[in-house]
Formats: C-alpha cells, structure tokens, sequence
C-alpha cells in the first residue's frame, strides 16, 4: 500500500504542546483515519488524557513527519 500524501514542509507544531487527533492531522496533511490507524498500528504515538481524549505531543507530531 502506497503512504498517503502528506504535507512537504515541517509541520509547524510546539514540540510541548499537545494536539487532538483532528489537529495532528491537520498539521501532517493526512486524513484524520490515517493518523488512526497509524496509531492502532503501531506507528504513532498517542496519549489519552483525563477526559478520554486522544492527544498527540508536538514532538510526537515532528516524529511521524520525519519518519513517513
């Protein structure tokens, strides 16, 4: 399966700041799904916060852009 399409210049994100899922995705240029599967892959990382939101960490954001 090809890689979808993602954004060509580094997401400008806070390497300590922490995103949703929908703004993560937004930052990579990907489909919200496709940053969920990858995290049900393996293959990025996320937290869940007190309120059983899925977060991701800037740094976790940079991550996934430099390795896909």
């Amino acid at each position: 399966m090809c890689s979808p399409m993602m954004t060509e210049t580094e997401p400008k994100v806070s390497v300590v700041g922490r995103y949703t899922e929908a703004s993560a995705a937004r930052a990579l240029g990907v489909h919200r799904h496709t940053l969920e599967r990858w995290r049900r892959e393996g293959t990025a990382r996320a937290t869940l916060s007190s309120n059983g939101r899925i977060h991701y960490k800037g740094i976790e954001i940079i991550r996934i852009w430099n390795t896909h």
